[in-house]
């Protein structure tokens, strides 16, 4: 639908606003990646860096996502 197109290249826009790219890669990979079983995974949950990437990745896109979706309810 139109409200679902809109409200994806919305958070698209405002994730790209606070990220480069090659951070939004990263970010993402961390975040996907954290639920891998094993030795592995660990990398990906435990180390600082990880935990920094994460956090700093979820509040841009709880940031997006609430700004986008609270434009389409004025629309």
């Amino acid at each position: 639908t139109y409200e679902t197109m809109y409200g994806c290249s919305c958070m698209i826009d405002y994730i790209a606003k606070d990220m480069t790219l090659d951070q939004y890669i990263q970010a993402d990979a961390y975040v996907r990646m954290r639920n891998m079983r094993g030795e592995r995974g660990g990398l990906f949950r435990g180390s600082k860096r990880s935990r920094e990437i994460r956090a700093t990745f979820t509040t841009i896109k709880d940031s997006a996502s609430h700004r986008c979706f609270s434009q389409m309810s004025n629309m």
